[in-house]
């Protein structure tokens, strides 16, 4: 699925570095469609199916997927367009009239949409796929529309999980809310600051003595903790500074050959990758001493597929700290995933003094776009 991903950010990219007319675009979508094994010649997408509504009125879908009876809306706007309410409520009514609780959003991204039946609202976006070849949604989205396997009940599915995650993260803000505004949110704060200064040695007593000095709030605009000391103790007052530059994530990106650069973690799994390659005999053991677990700061650098997907019956999260749909196959056909946990403030510095041992490296300043070269270090 990687594969056919990638061939549509290919088809697409020119549509988005010259801001294609919509007609165009269409056109360009529809070849991705069949990409992925949807053809008209066999009915399974048409163009604008005239759908009735009332005695004299009709609406005309950009495309309608049709398999085993059933059918799903697509919506196609320009690329670039950002998609608005007007768009939605005019998806939502292809969704209606198909009898459909999905339907997908193509423009400036690729969006699902869920229709509760359970409830009146209207449908939201419960699923985003960006037009980046290194975003991994982009592989969900082509295992889910591949035609050869797809199912619109597991489609459903899939959306209708995304739509109670967003559920549960909506009541997770309302319970921070009630939190955040509760009057004693501040002995909260602080009885877990006297339970971790007290695991580390410090006497109970001293810990509360100096915190009572000290006022402790928090920000939700901000996302930062205030923490005030008390001026009648000290004569001093010490603020967090509101108007502070906030640190950015780093969204450099590195490359082996100086040609094809990727984010941190994908960049991993592209060295990884090249030395199995280079060392086509090593065994997973040995390979183990290379990209030893120390090195990630987790727990596991590399491991068997099997291993993943067995511990993650138990702990589902593991799934998503791995590059599980793109395993690495060793001599002996043992499929090993890599870590996809990978942060400037953490573990990467490591990894890339580590490498540079091994190879040369560069380096692909986001907002400069200069690229820099760090040669092969032996020493």
């Amino acid at each position: 699925m990687r594969e056919n991903w990638k061939e549509i950010i290919y088809v697409l990219q020119t549509d988005f570095k010259v801001g294609m007319l919509e007609n165009k675009f269409r056109d360009d979508i529809a070849y991705c469609l069949r990409i992925l094994g949807w053809k008209p010649y066999n009915g399974s997408v048409r163009r604008e199916v005239s759908l009735p509504i009332g005695n004299n009125n009709s609406i005309r879908p950009d495309f309608v997927l049709h398999k085993d009876n059933k059918e799903i809306p697509i919506e196609v706007k320009r690329p670039g367009n950002d998609c608005n309410e007007r768009q939605e409520k005019q998806l939502l009514s292809y969704m209606r009239q198909l009898k459909s609780n999905v339907g997908i959003y193509i423009g400036s991204d690729i969006r699902f949409f869920y229709d509760d039946p359970n409830d009146s609202a209207d449908a939201i976006c419960v699923y985003k796929i960006e037009f980046d070849e290194d975003d991994n949604n982009g592989i969900t989205f082509c295992e889910l529309l591949s035609y050869d396997s797809f199912d619109k009940e597991y489609f459903e599915l899939f959306c209708k999980e995304q739509y109670e995650k967003l559920d549960e993260r909506k009541r997770l803000r309302e319970r921070l809310d009630v939190f955040l505004n509760d009057d004693k949110v501040e002995d909260y704060l602080k009885d877990l600051i006297v339970e971790m200064f007290v695991k580390e040695g410090f006497v109970k007593d001293e810990v509360e003595e100096e915190l009572s000095e000290i006022r402790i709030g928090i920000n939700r605009n901000f996302k930062s903790v205030q923490i005030n000391q008390d001026v009648a103790k000290t004569d001093k007052e010490y603020v967090t500074n509101e108007n502070k530059v906030k640190k950015t994530k780093n969204c450099d990106k590195f490359s082996l050959n100086g040609r094809d650069f990727y984010p941190k973690n994908r960049f991993v799994l592209n060295v990884v990758y090249k030395y199995v390659k280079e060392h086509s005999n090593i065994t997973y053991e040995e390979l183990k001493e290379v990209f030893y677990d120390d090195l990630s700061h987790q727990k596991k650098f590399i491991e068997k597929k099997r291993e993943i997907e067995k511990d993650a019956e138990q702990q589902p999260d593991l799934l998503n700290r791995f590059f599980v749909n793109d395993p690495i196959l060793l001599n002996g056909n043992i499929e090993i995933v890599v870590n996809n946990q990978w942060g400037d403030s953490t573990n990467f510095p490591t990894f890339l003094k580590y490498i540079n041992k091994f190879y040369d490296y560069y380096r692909r300043d986001k907002r400069t776009n200069e690229v820099t070269v760090y040669r092969k270090n032996n020493s």
